[in-house]
C-alpha cells in the first residue's frame, strides 16, 4: 500500500446521511488514487462530473459513521445534500494539499491555500 493512504482527512457532513433511522456525519477521506477515478468513470461515465466526483468520493470515504465500507457506495453518496457533498469536496482537496505538502498533519486541519489547476480540473460542485 502506497503512503498516500496512511494520510486522512477528517470531517463533519453539515447535514448528514440517515440510512436505517441512524444519521451519519462524521468522515474520513483517503487520497484518491488513478483506480478510484478508472473505477468511477467505468461506474458512471464521463458526461456527467458531479455523478463521477461522487463515484470517487464513494471510494474516499474511509468511514461515515458507523457504516460498513460496504454500505458506502455511489448511491449513498449521490443522496447527499448539496452542502454535505460540498463538505467532502472541501475536505478533498484540503487532503491533495496536504499530500503536497508532505503529509504534514495527518488528519483534520484546513489551509488557506488555493487549489492548484490540476486539483481543481478533477472536481465540480453542483
Amino acid at each position: 500500500m502506497s503512503n498516500t493512504h496512511k494520510i486522512t482527512q477528517d470531517g463533519k457532513l453539515p447535514i448528514g446521511v440517515e440510512v436505517d433511522g441512524v444519521l451519519h456525519r462524521d468522515f474520513t477521506l483517503r487520497p484518491a488514487v488513478v483506480a478510484d477515478n478508472i473505477d468511477a468513470i467505468t461506474e458512471v461515465g464521463t458526461a456527467n462530473s458531479v455523478a463521477l466526483n461522487a463515484a470517487v468520493f464513494a471510494r474516499q470515504l474511509v468511514k461515515l459513521g458507523t457504516l460498513t465500507p460496504k454500505q458506502i457506495d455511489y448511491n449513498l453518496v449521490a443522496s447527499m445534500h448539496v452542502a454535505d457533498f460540498d463538505e467532502l469536496d472541501r475536505r478533498a482537496l484540503e487532503l491533495q494539499k496536504k499530500l503536497l505538502l508532505g503529509g504534514a498533519d495527518s488528519n483534520g486541519g484546513s489551509s488557506s491555500e488555493q487549489p492548484s489547476p490540476a486539483t481543481e480540473s478533477h472536481r465540480t460542485t453542483p
